[in-house]
């Protein structure tokens, strides 16, 4: 997907990848990302003072599960889309609620 994400991504993007799907594999990235100066971040929950800390994580996890049974954090899947027709699925609205969902393939 940072194939993909790179060349459509504005000059002086930061890109956060937070984790891979698929297991360890080589990543190969379009040349435009050195000339447009995006960079590539990695960004990890384990990393934050909230999860180092017992006291905070505690917290975090008490307040998390006050919070996700709630209906806006659940959603009907709908309607797929490709990455390249990210225009169509941001405009998408269905009539009952449901969301566009993204379609990835090998």
């Amino acid at each position: 997907m940072l194939s993909q994400l790179i060349p459509v991504s504005p000059s002086g993007s930061t890109i956060f990848a937070y984790g891979f799907l698929g297991g360890p594999a080589p990543a190969a990235f379009h040349n435009s990302m050195l000339t447009k100066g995006i960079t590539i971040k990695g960004f990890s929950n384990f990393q934050t003072e909230a999860v180092q800390n017992p006291e905070q994580l505690a917290e975090a996890l008490d307040e998390i599960s006050r919070l996700i049974h709630l209906p806006f954090f659940k959603f009907k899947a709908d309607q797929l889309f490709a990455l390249e027709d990210i225009d169509a699925a941001l405009a998408y609205v269905a009539a009952d609620g449901s969301k566009a969902v993204s379609q990835t393939g090998n």
